[in-house]
């Protein structure tokens, strides 16, 4: 699970040109609904326990979109504005009426327009050639943009490649805007979008089913665990929500480059109703906290849901020379992955080059943060233009085709019972859950977390149990609850807390309902471990200690 930011205004846009087209830019005069019908593409729908308040529910239409996501009014804003206009009330009664709480703030629009630049010159390649740029024409265009504007803005030409990086990179980053929600994309592992794209048709509603499920919990988990707003002066109050998120989901087929990715976007709308009845915004800083751990929760339910429902087994397997093994089917032939999985190919050749010229202007390897970055970048001037919307049936037949050339039409075809004849040998689904040795995951998720940072909280370490409950779950079920008593144990016996307690105590009604005080946010505790303040120590002491020769 990823989250993006949907900007306030007209960032809904892309959400009914492109997301609720199935990521295909909708051509002028086309209404939304005539993707649903004629291209096969299941609407959008709602999603959320905040929708009670609201009552909506369905199927989602591109005006409840522009007033939910566009204005921060009621989804049926039009409809409430009619009614009570029809009442007899005053155009300014009727606004009140429909709004959700506050508008969404207006940030000064001022700033370069690099980035506007640039989309004409794509827009002028495409009608020149006839064909949309490919990245290295989109990093042509960038850089001759670029240079002119650094030379319009500095008067002179840029020092070097790098200088120009950095300017382009600011200059068209966004002016500030104001968060109207967040976009959610859930997408299993592609071991999961191989053989819900190859399978039958029973296999692929199967493991469409598995999906809806492992969303809708991961749903519940975040109103439990991640949602909450704040009231007071500059928000010192963190407040229990009523109901729950409010949200719309689209289901995507395939990816930009047209390979089988069963994918979600869930839209979550930036406005939540408080336990004091006041509409307020989504505490980002919570969410956001805890999005690592939400992703694990829903890795894990995925491909708990899949596996239990095929009767197949997990395996892990290193896509990445020197990163983490990933949890996928086993018995799914990783030809299969690999030729289904070329924009990721095309983004790692792109980020092999970016690293290669970073050594080149810095004489170093870029580091964690620096690569992060390059990712970014390689991700953007790979991104294609998605072609139009096709039907499921279409996509599976073209699928059918490529596997097939690949494999053989025997490995196509024998796709599920491959997978399922491997469950057995993983030692899988028969017999009882094994016994798990809590103490020793404990340690090792602490060890783990602690080779990557100094201070923790408690999602990291839910985040890293539930990563290794799937590890273990590769070689064989373990009990439920395993990853909350992993959790606790890591948290209460092998991390020490850094964070004061809380000056103040807690005493109604100034509680959340797990009864902690308002006052005192959720997350906010910091631990970090035995082993790293022995590490601090040695170098301290170090550090204090005077020798006859330095070194």
């Amino acid at each position: 699970m990823t989250m993006h930011i949907l900007s306030a205004g007209d960032g809904y846009v892309y959400y009914t040109n492109e997301v609720a087209t199935g990521d295909a830019k909708r051509e002028s005069g086309r209404e939304l609904g005539d993707y649903y019908t004629e291209d096969g593409n299941p609407p959008g729908v709602w999603v959320g326990g905040g929708l009670a308040a609201l009552g909506v529910s369905g199927v989602v239409t591109e005006e409840q979109m522009k007033a939910l996501y566009g204005e921060g009014l009621h989804p049926d804003a039009e409809r409430i504005l009619t009614e009570a206009q029809a009442q007899g009330k005053t155009v300014g009664e009727a606004t009140k009426a429909a709004k959700l709480g506050r508008s969404y703030y207006g940030y000064s629009t001022d700033g370069t327009d690099l980035s506007a630049k640039i989309a004409v010159g794509y827009t002028d390649f495409t009608k020149v050639n006839g064909r949309e740029p490919g990245v290295a024409d989109r990093r042509a265009i960038r850089t001759r943009e670029g240079d002119r504007a650094f030379h319009d803005a500095k008067g002179r030409p840029p020092a070097d490649k790098e200088e120009l990086g950095r300017f382009i990179t600011a200059a068209t980053r966004p002016t500030q805007q104001a968060v109207a929600g967040f976009d959610l994309v859930f997408s299993p592992a592609k071991s999961v979008s191989v053989l819900w794209g190859l399978g039958d048709e029973d296999t692929r509603k199967t493991i469409e089913d598995a999906q809806a499920v492992a969303i809708l919990d991961t749903v519940s988990y975040l109103e439990r665990e991640a949602i909450a707003t704040r009231a007071g002066t500059n928000g010192v109050a963190q407040i229990d929500v009523e109901g729950g998120l409010v949200a719309t989901r689209f289901r995507h087929y395939d990816s930009r480059n047209g390979d089988p990715q069963l994918h979600d976007h869930l839209v979550v709308a930036n406005k939540v109703k408080g336990v004091d009845g006041k509409w307020r915004t989504i505490d980002s800083k919570l969410l956001h906290r805890q999005g690592v751990a939400a992703s694990e929760f829903y890795n894990q339910r995925v491909m708990d849901e899949v596996t239990t429902r095929l009767g197949l087994a997990t395996e892990l397997r290193e896509v990445t020379p020197g990163k983490r093994p990933v949890v996928e089917i086993a018995g799914v032939d990783e030809r299969l992955t690999g030729a289904f999985s070329t924009r990721s190919a095309d983004i790692k050749k792109v980020v092999g080059q970016l690293e290669k010229d970073y050594r080149a202007a810095h004489g170093r390897s870029p580091d964690a943060v620096a690569r992060i970055k390059l990712a970014q970048q390689a991700t953007l001037e790979t991104r294609p233009a998605k072609a139009h919307a096709r039907s499921l049936a279409g996509l599976r037949a073209e699928w059918a085709t490529k596997g097939t050339k690949r494999v053989g039409a025997v490995t196509v075809t024998n796709l599920l019972k491959d997978a399922r004849a491997a469950a057995p040998a993983m030692g899988s689904r028969p017999g009882e859950p094994r016994v798990v040795d809590v103490d020793r995951a404990a340690r090792e998720v602490v060890a783990t977390v602690s080779e990557h940072h100094a201070v923790w909280g408690p999602h990291m370490i839910e985040a890293e149990a539930r990563r290794w409950v799937q590890k273990e779950t590769s070689l064989g079920p373990v009990p439920e609850g395993t990853v909350e008593l992993i959790t606790r144990r890591a948290l209460d016996t092998d991390s020490i807390a850094v964070t004061p307690p809380a000056p103040h105590g807690s005493f109604e009604p100034l509680t959340r309902r797990d009864g902690s005080s308002i006052y005192e946010h959720k997350g906010r505790m910091l631990f970090t471990s035995t082993s790293l303040l022995a590490a601090e120590d040695t170098l301290l002491d170090a550090g204090r200690t005077r020798t006859i020769a330095p070194i």
